[in-house]
């Protein structure tokens, strides 16, 4: 398929999960789950989250399952010719998964000039189960398919998820592209759950309305990340017109933070159910 093909398809995905009445307690239980696999692991989990990195390992994940041989420069050339990241946060993404054992070097056999990759047993694990955190929201959107809780414990689908992603990586069909004002918030550390928790401790008054009081300090403990960084994180969502304050801290919540919101988790349910190869419009 052609990319805007690819686009739509996805878009096709997304209109029809939102249009389920639990699609708002799906993303709740993505939070929960996400939330809890993040705490055990926050300094890590921070890094990952943010846009450019998580698509350095997305874009590492499809060479090593995909037909591009695994070679570290072909990565880097890539990410950078994409304009996903600079090659400096890819050199520095490369070194921390080295250097906690998610991903091993060699040199080519053919030229030792050439250094191939490897995702270790342990990033593999993670990989596995940060992708598992999805399946029961899925599933309770499409309680009537025939994806299993288990299916990524099959290796086929596991890997087979990767050589569908690769096209939507490589004719550049990315989540913060597709969805506006998204990028304000996940190419910032923990970008993906600051979202998900704003979206959903957000509170409706009889108007209609969203207000939140932030607790910064609960937020900056829980998500390991500085009270600066929400707040830098806040300020960008009033300037783009999304919150307004008043005098006493309290957010409004402008319904177009909240419709991006839903358009970022259809779009970011759609991307792993096209992975799976599974259309929600022919269930």
């Amino acid at each position: 398929m052609t990319q805007h093909q690819l686009q739509d398809t996805i878009a096709r995905y997304s209109q029809q999960l939102k249009k389920h009445p639990c699609f708002r307690e799906a993303i709740r239980h993505h939070y929960d789950s996400l939330l809890v696999t993040y705490k055990k692991q926050p300094l890590f989990y921070k890094t990952i989250l943010q846009s450019s990195r998580f698509h350095v390992v997305l874009a590492l994940l499809c060479f090593h399952y995909g037909d591009r041989k695994a070679v570290l420069a072909d990565i880097k050339e890539f990410c950078v010719k994409m304009e996903l990241t600079s090659l400096n946060t890819v050199n520095s993404l490369v070194t921390l998964l080295r250097i906690t054992g998610r991903m091993s070097l060699e040199k080519s056999e053919d030229d030792r000039r050439v250094l191939l990759y490897n995702p270790s047993v342990k990033g593999l694990n993670e990989t596995r189960s940060y992708m598992q955190i999805s399946i029961p929201s899925l599933k309770m959107l499409l309680p009537e398919s025939v994806l299993s809780i288990h299916a990524l414990d099959d290796n086929n689908t596991f890997e087979n998820f990767f050589r569908r992603s690769a096209n939507l990586l490589f004719d550049e069909v990315i989540l913060s592209r597709l969805v506006p004002n998204s990028a304000m918030f996940v190419d910032k550390d923990a970008g993906h759950i600051i979202i998900l928790r704003i979206y959903l401790m957000a509170a409706q008054s009889e108007d209609g309305k969203w207000w939140l009081r932030p607790n910064y300090n609960k937020t900056a403990k829980d998500l390991s990340v500085s009270r600066m960084h929400l707040r830098r994180i806040v300020n960008c969502g009033i300037m783009a017109g999304l919150f307004s304050e008043d005098s006493a801290g309290v957010l409004e919540i402008h319904n177009g933070f909240m419709e991006m919101a839903e358009s970022y988790f259809g779009f970011y349910f759609s991307f792993i159910l096209y992975g799976l190869n599974i259309d929600p419009t022919n269930v």
